[in-house]
């Protein structure tokens, strides 16, 4: 019986961080409106050229990462030891 309620109570613990932490991820996630996106846009003219660039480029390619359409094959490990040898070969 008492285990019952222990258990029914790290059971209500757990759900209650999960939702916790499921809330904070989407308050985090959340796009800004309102005076943070001006203050966001105040920041960005301050910068000089070479930096909004290299954040553009960054964010280029987080988008290019984000869309890419086919997935890495998974490696076994008797492709990658054949794929090790062969490199070694290669190289001498």
């Amino acid at each position: 019986m008492y285990r019952i309620l222990l258990w029914k109570a790290f059971a209500r613990s757990v759900t209650r961080a999960v939702r916790f932490v499921e809330r904070k991820v989407r308050d985090w996630t959340r796009p800004c409106s309102g005076a943070p996106l001006l203050l966001g846009l105040m920041a960005d003219l301050t910068q000089s050229k070479r930096e909004l660039l290299a954040e553009n480029a960054l964010l280029h390619q987080h988008l290019i990462v984000a869309c890419r359409q086919f997935k890495h094959p998974k490696l076994r490990r008797s492709d990658r030891l054949c794929l090790a040898f062969l490199a070694r070969v290669a190289t001498h």
